[in-house]
This record gives structure tokens, sequence and C-alpha cells, in this order.
């Protein structure tokens, strides 16, 4: 998950959590959250992470190869937009 992500990245490249969460103007609250998997960070969040620890949200998000990407199918009616479907393999 996300969060086991950012812990790891937090712990190889050794800084702790309120460190982290000054540098990306959140509180320590809201990290430990983030790594508790209790919450999921903004997508702006997640970009100021992927730039912090200079990442691909790819890697971020543990997305390794197109097979991963192939998973999710967005199935859109363009006769009907509110008819939107995700569908996941």
């Amino acid at each position: 998950m996300i969060g086991d992500k950012i812990r790891e990245l937090r712990k190889i490249n050794d800084i702790t959590q309120q460190e982290l969460a000054k540098k990306l103007g959140i509180s320590f609250q809201a990290l430990s959250n983030y790594e508790n998997n209790r919450r999921n960070p903004s997508v702006e969040q997640i970009k100021l992470i992927c730039i912090f620890f200079n990442i691909s949200a790819d890697e971020l998000l543990e997305i390794e190869t197109e097979k991963d990407r192939q998973k999710v199918q967005i199935n859109n009616s363009f006769n009907n937009s509110k008819n939107i479907k995700v569908k996941i393999k």
C-alpha cells in the first residue's frame, strides 16, 4: 500500500516523520495516517512526495509494468456522460 511505501522511503532516507511532515507542509498526524494506511494522500501530496524522494508516481504507487496498468480499464460512454464505469480485473 502507498503508506508502506512512504514509510519505506522515509526510513531509507533516514528522515523522521516530523521532518518529512514539515518538508511536505503537512501535520505529523497526517503523515502518520498515510503511513498507517488510515488515509491516502491527495494528488498534490503524492506529487510533493515524488518530488521530495525523486521518484515517479508509478514507483510510489508500485505500478511496475504495463500489465499492472492494464488491470484497470475505464469504459466511457460518449452518449451518456453519467454512464462512466471503472472495471478492475
